[in-house]
């Protein structure tokens, strides 16, 4: 097997050094990392993982070549993997004279059910991770949305870790692939043009051009008050009804009175976007597009469905409605995850237009379940 390995590692590359003949030589240097994305896809030949090589910390998009647990070379293309075989498919990638670790991606006929939330892993504690969510209000026609993007990932990284990412298109005036239809969620924040930041559905600002600006509301948000609660949650997509069901269950580590939201988001959704300049990043693919917003309390409130009063140490568990929750035929399953927020009631904030903010907040792929976070 090793030598197997071995000769398919030398035919990467040979294929490798043939695509750099005639240009400069590379140095390569670091171990050859192979990540998938998501582990768990359908056998439709179309449902794909999205398959993330590096070496070192530098991402590799070309002159990669993929093997199976046989070491026989795979065709894979723009990195992602689709099968029509049911099973469980072992991958492994060269590059140079490089060989990544194993994955392993399980092909089903159709999904199971995630019906359980994860069992909590630290009882007796009420110390949780907290996150700040924040709402950026764009569209394909804004040219000066890029320069908030660039203000998004200008976060120190510390910062940036700290925040779930979420992103309301709107079809102004023309059509935005990723646009968020039915739901104006800019009501919400009593948002005045494009483009936006919204933090934790307390503050808002236009000013795309001053990091400062995006740092301190951010970093306000983190001080304005610690983690209420924690969040666990488990979400199952069925691909025969396109629902999506999302059972979540909210822990407090402060009596009080709270409320739970759901959005659906999509990544990878390509869009031209109009821009005035802005560079750095590829701002004609979206991510973290809002694509339903399960948690309208009025047309201009979508602060989340009241839990009611959640004594301290105590939890309580709350299903969301799948048929709220279906995704659009034009819509990639593997692309989607869901934001589940909690909010409680303090003082109004800038821009706002209730009384509810985000506590916290958690992101949980499809078909999978994620844990309270604790400090």
């Amino acid at each position: 097997m090793k030598n197997l390995k071995f000769l398919a590692m030398m035919f990467a590359a040979a294929l490798s050094f043939a695509a750099c003949e005639g240009g400069e030589e590379e140095i390569i240097d670091g171990e050859l990392t192979l990540k998938a994305t998501p582990t768990m896809i359908l056998c439709d030949g179309e449902y794909a993982s999205k398959l993330d090589v590096r070496l070192g910390s530098k991402k590799i998009t070309s002159g990669v070549q993929f093997f199976d647990e046989d070491n026989n070379p795979l065709e894979i293309t723009n990195m992602e993997f689709t099968t029509t075989e049911a099973g469980n498919h072992v991958i492994w990638a060269a590059y140079g004279d490089k060989f990544s670790n194993d994955v392993t991606i399980k092909a089903v006929v159709e999904f199971p059910a995630v019906t359980e939330i994860p069992a909590d892993p630290n009882p007796n504690s009420t110390s949780f991770v907290r996150k700040v969510m924040l709402t950026q209000y764009t569209g394909t026609e804004c040219p000066w949305c890029p320069f908030m993007i660039n203000r998004i990932y200008g976060m120190p990284k510390a910062l940036f870790n700290k925040c779930v990412w979420t992103a309301a298109h709107r079809f102004y005036p023309e059509y935005d692939p990723a646009g968020l239809d039915g739901a104006a969620l800019e009501y919400t924040m009593a948002v005045e043009g494009f483009p936006s930041l919204a933090v934790d559905m307390h503050s808002v600002t236009g000013d795309y051009r001053a990091q400062g600006i995006v740092n301190g509301m951010v970093q306000s948000a983190i001080d304005r008050e610690p983690a209420k609660a924690g969040i666990a949650a488990c979400v199952a997509y069925s691909p025969a009804s396109r629902m999506v069901s999302v059972k979540a269950e909210v822990k407090a580590a402060v009596t009080d009175n709270y409320r739970i939201g759901a959005w659906l988001l999509e990544d990878n959704i390509h869009g031209e976007q109009k821009n005035n300049g802005a560079t750095g990043y590829d701002y004609n693919t979206h991510h973290n597009a809002i694509r339903i917003a399960d948690s309208k309390v009025t047309s201009s409130d979508y602060t989340g469905y009241y839990l009611g009063e959640i004594k301290a140490g105590e939890k309580k568990i709350y299903e969301f409605n799948p048929v709220n929750m279906t995704l659009n035929s034009a819509w990639k399953a593997e692309n989607c995850h869901v934001v589940i927020f909690i909010t409680t009631e303090g003082e109004m904030g800038t821009g706002t237009l209730n009384t509810w903010f985000v506590n916290n907040v958690i992101d949980c792929p499809l078909n999978s379940a994620v844990e309270y976070q604790y400090k």
